[in-house]
């Protein structure tokens, strides 16, 4: 399963359509997809409807400030995809900088990026450092 995928509404990172990047993950096979976009849901939608049940599409955000990546959250289930998005509106509303530490999070997994000056002492059963 790939955990970072972005179609074209993380603008200027991602380039393709939700419909193109269900179809080419269901041609190499995959079962699961996570997509997520930088700072929105956008795709979810389409990338299920496109999927049609044979793909199970993972909802995620990539949380950016500007370039800067500070966290991937991972839906777990439906209530992980509702905690995703009111955490994501509650910076966009209050129009906060979004923190290099994701408060917790019930119901979804968090990837901080791996950064060699960046070092997280203890992390919590739901959360991880990726690895590019």
């Amino acid at each position: 399963m790939y955990l970072h995928c972005q179609t074209y509404f993380s603008f200027l990172y991602g380039t393709i359509k939700p419909q193109d990047l269900v179809q080419q993950a269901r041609a190499i096979g995959l079962e699961r997809l996570a997509v997520a976009d930088i700072n929105n849901t956008s795709a979810i939608i389409e990338c299920v409807r496109e999927s049609k049940g044979s793909l199970d599409i993972i909802p995620g955000i990539d949380f950016r400030n500007g370039v800067k990546q500070q966290f991937i959250g991972i839906a777990k289930n439906e209530k992980g995809f509702e905690e995703l998005n009111r955490l994501l509106s509650s910076y966009l509303k209050e129009k906060t900088t979004i923190p290099e530490r994701c408060p917790y999070l019930k119901n979804s997994f968090v990837v901080y990026p791996f950064h060699p000056d960046k070092v997280f002492t203890e992390l919590q059963n739901h959360e991880f450092i990726g690895v590019k």
